[in-house]
């Protein structure tokens, strides 16, 4: 065997229960792989041109302004101190296939795991935006001791925003998620209440 490659939401190579995987190579915050699990600019541009200028067609715009509207939309993941952004492939996939702008990625489900861990670390939803941490946040991978910030990141709810003096400053990375995660928290934790309310 030449080469595995283990994708999932977190790294749990050091924990005892798999003491037998500790030698993996983490490619979370490595600058070579930073656009690797997302659409660049560039390749959105090139590669869905026909897609876009057909949804332009539809709304009646340019093509320019589809652009921006699905960057505003699905871009702005950063996975390493290289400032470069990428595109949610699924959520671009959804929208030029649809040919409409929606929440597409917030279709497939939250982790109820994510929502407990939330619950319990009371966590205050307005302080999630801006909200700053240093490189330790990436090295905390214990199931009992999880971080809260650190399991937004890994689950793409938050994203790199800037960093200065390794202290990490975190933000959510696109429309989508900015207007979908406060809904869902709000209908997971008041349990199946449905009265219409949003958060503003």
């Amino acid at each position: 065997m030449r080469l595995v490659f283990i994708t999932g939401v977190s790294e749990f190579s050091r924990v005892s229960i798999f003491s037998e995987l500790n030698n993996l190579e983490d490619l979370t915050m490595s600058e070579t792989y930073a656009d690797m699990l997302g659409y660049t600019q560039e390749e959105l541009e090139i590669y869905f041109q026909p897609h876009i200028k057909r949804l332009a067609e539809k709304f009646g715009t340019s093509e320019t302004e589809i652009i921006e509207k699905l960057k505003l939309y699905y871009n702005g993941y950063r996975f390493s101190q290289r400032d470069i952004r990428v595109y949610n492939p699924f959520s671009v996939l959804s929208s030029l296939r649809q040919k409409d702008f929606r929440n597409y990625w917030f279709e497939t489900g939250t982790p109820t795991f994510l929502v407990n861990l939330l619950n319990e670390s009371k966590l205050y939803l307005p302080t999630i935006e801006n909200l700053q941490a240093t490189e330790a946040v990436f090295s905390t991978y214990e199931l009992e001791n999880l971080r809260p910030e650190a399991l937004l990141f890994q689950t793409g709810y938050l994203t790199i925003k800037d960093i200065s003096d390794r202290l990490y400053t975190f933000d959510y990375p696109n429309q989508e998620v900015k207007t979908s995660f406060p809904e869902i928290l709000f209908h997971s934790c008041t349990k199946g209440l449905r009265d219409g309310s949003r958060f503003v």
